[in-house]
């Protein structure tokens, strides 16, 4: 209805708006796919690997094969470009769960950082904070309630939350086990320890609620990671000083007043690896390591991980086939798409 409209050029602003969300939500969708059911981007590979099936219809009776890893990702980008003059300029405070144009240039961000393009997700990294930079800043907040971030929080540009299921739902309580080198590696001074985590019942670290607001993991966009993203672009393109500026300016918003002591480094490599530690803290539990574990085990840093149940221990190596995830039974067989090779 809305392309008809368009066509007769009689598509107002609410309708232009309501187009740029969809395709917002599409591109949003087909990434959060493509990263678990197509192979981790790259350049060399990307034209002949499959990724996800691309559905543009509505028509549920209708077939799509699975496009390319590079169609897959153009096609997300595409969506995003589209949206960018359609959605809302600004970031309304009650309905952040709408994509605003900040959103899609953060968006675009993560997609390109994804992508190993540095420079294109520094450039919209840095479009996106020119529009909405605000942080919270966590000497602000109760560290011990359960709920200490509101989901009206300031930080926040787009909101949304991992989707609530039985595993899902297996994280939240005293049961999970946050890993230890994870939780030691916040210094003491480091609210995000209190802040994202408490001792549970059982003595165990257990995750708190999120940017969120809820138990639920937040998995949208925020000017914290936004920051994260210039700096490590910054940093990649040998601009190591101003990149750790962005980062301290980031971070003394998560430790405690007059505690935090900026980071320095001689090199650019030095500035990157204090970054991507620094990613890895601030975005735990976000849905986004996953991603980053695809991505830097592709460039060499060497990830192994490694988790022991009663007396087995189970290894995923760096670049394994193991990191992208079969496609379902049902979907295999109403689609007649061909499954991914785990071997």
């Amino acid at each position: 209805a809305l392309e008809t409209l368009e066509k007769k050029g009689s598509l107002d602003t609410e309708g232009k708006n309501l187009k740029g969300m969809a395709l917002f939500f599409r591109a949003h969708a087909f990434y959060n796919l493509a990263q678990l059911f197509a192979p981790p981007y790259n350049s060399q590979t990307a034209q002949n690997e499959l990724g996800i099936p691309l559905r543009t219809s509505s028509d549920i009776s209708k077939k799509f094969p699975r496009a390319t890893v590079e169609a897959t990702y153009n096609h997300i980008l595409d969506d995003l470009t589209a949206a960018e003059n359609l959605v809302p300029t600004n970031v309304e405070y009650n309905y952040k769960n709408r994509p605003s144009q900040p959103a899609t240039f953060g968006l675009k961000a993560r997609v390109y950082l994804s992508m190993h393009n540095y420079p294109k997700a520094l450039e919209y990294s840095d479009k996106a904070l020119q529009l909405y930079d605000s942080l919270v800043n966590f000497n602000d907040l109760d560290t011990v309630i359960l709920n200490p971030i509101l989901r009206e929080n300031r930080e926040v540009i787009f909101q949304s939350r991992l989707v609530e299921s039985d595993i899902l739902s297996a994280i939240l309580f005293p049961e999970v086990i946050i890993d230890s080198n994870l939780y030691a590696s916040y210094k003491e001074a480091d609210l995000r320890r209190s802040i994202f985590y408490f001792k549970g019942f059982s003595g165990n670290i257990n995750l708190k609620a999120s940017f969120s607001g809820s138990f639920f993991p937040f998995s949208g966009i925020a000017a914290g990671e936004l920051f994260l993203i210039k700096a490590e672009c910054m940093a990649r393109a040998g601009n190591y000083e101003e990149a750790l500026n962005v980062l301290n300016g980031f971070l003394i918003t998560r430790f405690v007043t007059g505690q935090f002591v900026p980071y320095t480094a001689s090199s650019a490599e030095e500035a990157l690896n204090i970054i991507l530690e620094e990613r890895r803290k601030e975005l735990a539990f976000r849905g986004i390591r996953w991603t980053d574990l695809r991505r830097l085990n592709q460039e060499g840093h060497n990830i192994v991980l490694k988790r022991n149940l009663i007396s087995a221990t189970f290894t995923l190596t760096p670049n394994s086939k193991l990191y992208v995830l079969p496609i379902p039974p049902d979907v295999l067989a109403q689609s007649g798409i061909p499954d991914n090779l785990r071997q």
